[in-house]
């Protein structure tokens, strides 16, 4: 659902901010490692990879500049509703 896509767009965001490189790919096993663990990543990085906010290359995934955004945007959201 729409928790878990937005969970993975911002370990996306996290880890692509933490190499200063938007396009910096991730491996599913990062994924897992920094996030809620084996919930279906794999099947929601298909999702997000269907309406072109994540690309794979190889085995790793990355943010596309929309998924950057997009991932930008859900960060936002949550900072203002605390």
């Amino acid at each position: 659902g729409k928790l878990r896509t937005d969970a993975v767009l911002c370990d996306l965001l996290s880890l692509a901010v933490q190499h200063g490189d938007r396009e910096h790919g991730h491996s599913v096993s990062a994924l897992h490692t920094i996030g809620i663990g084996d919930f279906g990543v794999e099947k929601t990085l298909g999702e997000l990879e269907s309406h072109g906010l994540v690309f794979k290359s190889g085995e790793l995934w990355a943010l596309t500049a929309s998924g950057y955004n997009e991932a930008e945007r859900v960060v936002r959201s949550i900072g203002e509703s605390y």
